[in-house]
């Protein structure tokens, strides 16, 4: 569903701080923007600033990309929309090159993205692999649905997106092209002139071509479904690695913390002996004399 903020321009820019500012003070700071407004005598922009709804950690992070480097999601949406136009080169019965190309492209695309929101994840201390998966789903939406891209764009979002779940669905505001010779069904229109069996190669000629076209259909599926497997099982190794990686160091560390308490333990142990022998020594003194 599309979001819409009807606020006036001055406050708009307050909202879009808002939606990339701290997600922790959003509440807080949408709240005492609202309060101001109302001060103001401006009831309908505060009821409609008070009804803003806070992002998630995903979405947080993707406004924030959206407003930190456009152009990179400028690139995304491009490539978006070359995908479509492949997409329906595909269903129609053209060249399948274009779209393995496209979709080649807006993987890297979207890969180089998660890589930055990931980072932003990070320093802000909210990472884990729910919250990248749906940064990841939300710009393939946006390269999916022009709808979607104009969310992203507006860098408001409070959800993340989800993307279609298959080659062959059409996601909002994206009308495929009917393959060509589908329009109708085979002798749906008057027999041509000629002979009966001109007339039924022409058939199966037909039923053909249209079974190439759901067998490259179904391959484009299946191979933009193991693409999205891979992704996912990419996020999830990177995810693994870097939790190795923590407990490798944490361990290390525990280890020279364990080394150095040895350390100080046999230093003790060693001033405890010289004590004892310094004490035994005074008191053997004392006796003699």
């Amino acid at each position: 569903m599309r979001q819409t903020h009807h606020v006036d321009r001055d406050v708009g820019d307050r909202v879009d701080e808002l939606y990339s500012g701290d997600p922790d003070r959003f509440t807080a700071s949408r709240n005492e923007l609202a309060a101001g407004l109302k001060a103001e005598g401006r009831n309908q922009d505060a009821s409609e600033v008070r009804a803003l709804r806070k992002p998630t950690v995903a979405a947080w992070a993707v406004n924030r990309l959206v407003r930190d480097v456009p152009a990179d999601i400028n690139a995304l949406l491009a490539a978006g929309e070359r995908l479509r136009t492949a997409q329906r080169g595909v269903m129609s019965g053209t060249s399948a090159d274009a779209f393995r190309e496209a979709t080649a492209r807006r993987r890297s695309l979207v890969n180089a993205l998660v890589e930055r929101g990931v980072a932003i994840l990070e320093a802000a201390g909210r990472s884990s692999a729910g919250a990248i998966e749906d940064v990841r789903k939300t710009f393939e939406a946006c390269s999916a649905s022009e709808d979607a891209a104009a969310l992203v764009r507006g860098a408001r979002l409070a959800q993340p997106l989800a993307p279609p779940s298959g080659f062959g669905e059409t996601p909002p505001g994206l009308t495929l092209v009917r393959p060509r010779g589908a329009a109708r069904r085979a002798g749906d229109e008057p027999a041509p002139r000629g002979s009966r069996g001109a007339q039924d190669d022409r058939r199966s000629r037909t039923e053909r071509e249209q079974d190439e076209r759901r067998r490259v259909a179904e391959l484009a599926r299946t191979a933009t479904s193991a693409v999205r497997k891979l992704d996912r099982a990419r996020t999830r190794q990177e995810t693994a690695r870097e939790r190795v990686e923590r407990a490798e160091q944490a361990l290390a560390d525990a280890r020279a913390s364990l080394r150095a308490a040895e350390a100080d333990r046999r230093g003790a142990a060693v001033e405890a002996k010289r004590a004892r022998q310094a004490a035994d020594a005074a008191e053997r003194r004392r006796d003699r004399g």
